[in-house]
């Protein structure tokens, strides 16, 4: 007699996008989606799971990770991972993932979308707007065709440089991203060191290959 081999089972803890267990299942895991849990029910459920999908509403803490007697890999729909306890969870020997490039074109059309709004100052217009006024010749804006953005913010008056700060005295000064190229991203891959532990900005030793 055969055994048949144990189906990996996935947990996706916070609501997303309801293609994200279809795919897991087309790659051969059973998945159950199992959303608003508090912690202590979370910690009661997760040890029969190998796999943790999570947006920012779970967090992965030490005791949870002691109750996740199964879990080989977290896995974090999106960027940021401070919603887990990373160094605990790599004690474990419990992979952390994140996805840093599912929303890129969505941040990256609100940032232009917010310079446009501030570039043409809809934001203090709406409020005039919205108190019954119209007052379409206090707020001319500027036109950004044809110019950078530096130029376009030439002379602006920043009012807290802890904020928005100049190039003399960034928030990081090593960069706020960092283009990696290698063996393991031929083609390349863009990093944001701001949201990982500066210890794991090195690393010697054995690489983990996924497929």
């Amino acid at each position: 007699m055969t055994n048949t081999p144990q189906k990996p089972k996935v947990l996706i803890s916070d609501k997303m996008d309801p293609n994200a267990a279809r795919i897991f299942e087309e790659r051969g895991c059973d998945v159950d989606v199992i959303t608003g849990e508090s912690p202590d029910e979370l910690k009661a459920r997760i040890g029969e799971y190998h796999g943790l999908a999570i947006r920012s509403s779970t967090t992965v803490t030490s005791e949870i990770l002691d109750a996740a007697t199964n879990l080989k890999v977290i896995g974090r729909a999106g960027i940021g991972v401070d919603n887990v306890d990373i160094p605990y969870a790599s004690g474990k020997g419990v992979v952390v993932m994140n996805t840093p490039f599912g929303n890129s074109i969505t941040t990256a059309e609100h940032a232009i979308a917010m310079i446009m709004a501030l570039a043409r100052q809809i934001p203090q217009a709406n409020d005039r707007t919205q108190n019954g006024e119209w007052p379409k010749k206090d707020f001319m804006g500027i036109e950004v065709t044809g110019k950078t953005l530096g130029e376009n913010l030439e002379g602006a008056v920043v009012y807290n440089d802890d904020v928005i700060r100049p190039l003399s005295n960034p928030v990081y000064k090593e960069g706020s991203l960092a283009l990696l190229r290698g063996n393991l991203c031929p083609d390349g891959a863009v990093i944001k060191p701001a949201a990982c532990e500066p210890k794991y900005h090195v690393h010697e030793g054995p690489a983990l290959v996924f497929d």
